[in-house]
């Protein structure tokens, strides 16, 4: 996923810890990541860190909203590509494809986040919750354009394409995966009036 990310010159201290935590949990794990490497790849002092993030868990939390936010900016500019709801709600898939072949692809981190720490952390389950709850409000307002029935049933139809293509692209290594989920979700849509 390309980041989308105001650019202000010279960032702050809380920015710099803020990118370098993302990359490193995103990359590495949450757990295996210490706030000394963080400090350290920020280039801020341990007593900046705990200014701006008192904890390791409210630098999670701010990784995990700030990762939200990014997503659904970067999810609108494929979906605000179409004018249809129909290739709207097929541009999610094309957003996952192109996401699927980065590089720098390592699954979804809220998914990630929640299988490694959620048991124990449940602040974590409840951010990612609300994440999903908004790409899945983003289908419904989007098929709220149409004269479908059951608007809510379709969403949650094209939520488990989309989150299985993520698992499946990841686990499997599938980059394949939202290619074949768009062409159900296609399915889906027209077969639903």
């Amino acid at each position: 996923m390309e980041e989308v990310k105001a650019s202000t010159g010279k960032q702050s201290a809380a920015s710099r810890i803020l990118n370098a935590a993302e990359e490193l949990f995103y990359n590495e794990g949450i757990q295996t990541v210490g706030i000394d490497r963080i400090v350290k790849e920020s280039n801020v002092a341990l007593n900046t860190m705990y200014k701006h993030f008192p904890s390791k868990d409210k630098l999670i939390e701010c990784y995990l909203k700030d990762r939200d936010i990014n997503w659904m900016r970067w999810l609108e500019r494929y979906i605000s590509k179409e004018s249809e709801p129909r290739e709207k709600i097929l541009a999610i898939f094309d957003a996952l494809n192109d996401w699927f072949n980065d590089e720098n692809f390592r699954g979804c981190a809220f998914i990630n986040a929640s299988g490694e720490l959620g048991a124990t952390k449940p602040f974590i389950i409840e951010i990612s919750k609300a994440h999903k709850e908004k790409v899945c409000n983003e289908i419904i307002k989007i098929l709220s354009n149409t004269d479908r029935k059951q608007i809510e049933k379709i969403a949650k139809q094209i939520m488990i394409l989309i989150e299985g293509a993520i698992v499946q692209a990841y686990i499997n290594e599938d980059k394949d995966a939202a290619i074949y989920a768009k062409e159900m979700a296609g399915v889906i849509i027209d077969s639903t009036v």
